[in-house]
């Protein structure tokens, strides 16, 4: 039976325009898939629209949600499905592009289906412009993704069934007699709606399906009943009761069958006899038949003989298989055992390796706890280092300050006094100022000589502080490669645990 390769859903919208796929392609590969998704994240949207292309209408509707209140807009909307073939055939592409009538009554008045759709069928051995993944019906560009409407969908689809190299064809399901045409093709390839309207429809009606619809079947006698003969009877006993017809048929050709059977047999016996008995006259002497009946009475002593015989042997088969049975039995019973202690063997060792994981992590724990500790002295050291630099800087600034400060006010009060002795004498003012110049002059040049030598003794700190600096980097260095061996560590316990 084919298995779906791939699901490709193209602006299908849900939860009342909440939610809104543009183009996705789900890759199943041919295989069983579990999908989990929160509660209203589209479940049983999804299995709606995978069994919409194989049934009729009356079973598209799943729950309380109508199929046409899914499409709204006249944009197209495509549900595509890639079966993988069996026997290497290749692959089928089958699904639906439909869209919301614009107008759901025709010319003479009469209401039409909400909903036009077209069905779509592809066979393709490899990848080619008509299949599941490249069927041209978007146009993606860097920035944006088209879909190209309704009218030119069809168009498109026209022109690749015109070309007959290609496996595609198109049926507007709307038609009684197209839509036939599609159920009928899938079947071909062993896709048969009658089980996804029978079997798979009641499985998704609601949450626990699949129990409900195998209650009355809990055993191999309600299963082949319920299930099997019923599905056998619905194909063979129709209209005129083909299944009793056939019975009756198969049951008149049996008898027919053992009754020519036994005349046949009968009439070569009594050939048989006739030849044995006198060959050339036709009717047999004494003695022939006298002879006749002893050879007739030895053959059945020996087939007796041969029964017994027979007997003996089967009886003997059955002791034989009696003592292989109890000895396959007492074998696997000790494989049993064997296995056991294999495992108990295992799981020591995986318990031994285990303890010593256990072991290296806790001693890397120990290390990082190390080394966080030393990091922290570290950094204690350094801000303590800091704390000593500002101070001294602000104590050489502080006795800089009252340095100049009295020196200023020493100044002041000789040329306060000089100008009170003589305000006249401008030679000597000049001269004092020359002496002023001079002695600001040496002091500049000695608060410069100091400014130069804070700087370097600075320097010389922020030195010793890159140094630890990048003795901190360091360190966090090696704890991150401790933290990068824990982890793996703790992969590999974990690892062992699964």
């Amino acid at each position: 039976m084919a298995s779906i390769s791939a699901v490709r859903l193209i602006n299908i919208n849900y939860n009342n325009g909440g939610i809104h796929i543009g183009d996705e392609l789900l890759h199943l590969n041919g295989e069983s898939t579990l999908v989990s998704l929160r509660n209203g994240g589209g479940k049983s949207v999804l299995v709606q629209m995978l069994t919409a292309p194989f049934v009729h209408k009356a079973y598209r509707k799943t729950k309380d949600r109508p199929f046409e209140s899914y499409f709204t807009g006249t944009k197209p909307s495509f549900i595509l499905v890639e079966w993988l073939l069996d026997g290497g055939a290749g692959y089928l592409m089958n699904g639906f592009m439909i869209r919301r009538r614009p107008d759901e009554t025709n010319d003479a008045g009469e209401e039409q289906d909400a909903l036009e759709i077209i069905g779509i069928i592809s066979v393709y051995r490899e990848s080619c412009p008509w299949d599941i993944r490249q069927l041209p019906v978007v146009e993606k560009t860097k920035k944006e993704l088209t879909l190209r409407n309704f009218t030119a969908c069809k168009q498109l689809f026209e022109s690749i069934k015109k070309e007959k190299r290609f496996g595609f064809s198109y049926f507007d399901i709307g038609q009684p007699a197209q839509q036939k045409q599609y159920f009928s093709r899938l079947r071909e390839y062993k896709i048969d709606y009658r089980e996804w309207e029978e079997i798979i429809k009641k499985i998704n009606l609601k949450e626990g399906g699949l129990a409900d619809l195998f209650a009355d079947c809990r055993d191999e006698r309600g299963l082949t009943e319920q299930w099997f003969l019923r599905s056998v009877e619905k194909k063979l006993d129709t209209e005129k009761s083909r299944m009793r017809e056939f019975s009756g048929i198969m049951e008149k050709h049996a008898r027919q069958c053992f009754e020519n059977a036994d005349k046949i047999k009968r009439r070569d016996d009594i050939n048989l006899f006739r030849s044995l008995v006198s060959p050339e006259t036709e009717e047999p002497s004494a003695d022939s038949v006298r002879a006749l009946t002893e050879f007739l009475k030895e053959a059945d002593d020996k087939l007796l003989i041969q029964k017994d015989r027979l007997i003996c042997f089967l009886t003997e088969m059955k002791k034989l298989a009696a003592d292989t049975a109890g000895t396959i039995t007492e074998k696997e019973t000790e494989s049993r055992e064997n296995l056991q202690k294999i495992e108990r063997l295992k799981y020591e060792r995986y318990s031994s390796e285990i303890h010593a994981l256990l072991e290296q992590k806790s001693e890397a724990e120990h290390n990082r706890e190390l080394t966080e500790l030393e990091l922290e002295s570290l950094e204690r050291e350094l801000t303590s280092c800091d704390r000593m630099l500002h101070i001294e800087e602000c104590a050489r600034t502080e006795e800089e300050r009252r340095s100049e400060s009295r020196s200023l006010e020493e100044i002041r009060a000789r040329l306060f006094a000089a100008r009170e002795q003589d305000r006249n004498l401008t030679p000597r003012r000049e001269e004092l100022g020359q002496k002023l110049f001079s002695l600001y002059s040496e002091k500049l040049k000695r608060h410069n000589e100091q400014a130069e030598a804070i700087q370097a003794e600075a320097d010389v700190l922020r030195a010793k502080i890159d140094e630890e600096k990048m003795l901190i980097e360091e360190t966090d260095i090696a704890i991150s490669k401790t933290e990068a061996e824990l982890g793996a560590l703790n992969e590999r316990i974990s690892s062992y645990d699964g």
